[in-house]
């Protein structure tokens, strides 16, 4: 049996597994939509050293009992300004 990431199990304990995430870039009259689990499989497939940084905040935001979907949708916004803003704009 394959066990789950840190990020997989965070996003379970927080119950936020089912949930999708909305977003509209500024400027941009398109609403972004992308569940919570594939931004997950996103994290797990960036460089080490971006995963650990959001390991570590992540931890903070746990530790801090603070609202983690706001800290998911500050990367969804991230992801998409790196990747889909050019293409827009």
């Amino acid at each position: 049996m394959e066990q789950n990431s840190f990020f997989k199990t965070m996003i379970d304990e927080k119950g936020l597994s089912e949930e999708i995430l909305n977003i509209q870039l500024e400027g941009e009259n398109i609403t972004h939509y992308m569940p919570v689990e594939d931004l997950v499989n996103l994290i797990e497939e960036s460089p080490i050293s971006q995963k650990e940084v959001i390991e570590k905040t992540m931890r903070m935001i746990d530790f801090q009992n603070a609202n983690m979907l706001d800290y998911l949708k500050f990367l969804l916004e991230a992801f998409l300004l790196t990747n889909y803003s050019k293409i827009y704009n």
